[in-house]
């Protein structure tokens, strides 16, 4: 069985979709910020994104490390000139707080 959501990677475009369709997608040149932080889910933690993206004016999704394609993500983002490669470090500690750290702004 398929999750209902999963991070798409295909070429320079990144995106979620649904059961195959497209919930949002947007060329990685369009992106012009990046938070990560972490969500108090009770006993554990969830890593999340914020993505800003330009396309037809200004969007703001999440993605998160339970969506099938997580590590492609982190992976591909890496690659954006001035992403924070220490990122992980700085949102993952303490447990529990939030910890939101501006990780990629486009020059």
């Amino acid at each position: 069985m398929q999750p209902a959501e999963r991070i798409v990677i295909k070429g320079d475009q990144v995106g979620v979709e649904r059961k195959r369709k497209p919930l949002w997608r947007c060329a990685l040149s369009e992106i012009v910020r990046i938070d990560a932080y972490k969500r108090d889910q009770g006993a554990v933690d969830l890593i999340c994104f914020d993505i800003w993206y330009e396309t037809d004016g200004e969007w703001m999704v999440t993605a998160h490390e339970d969506l099938e394609g997580w590590e492609e993500l982190t992976a591909c983002l890496r690659d954006l000139p001035g992403f924070d490669g220490e990122w992980f470090a700085k949102v993952s500690q303490p447990p529990f707080a939030e910890c939101r750290t501006l990780v990629y702004v486009r020059r």
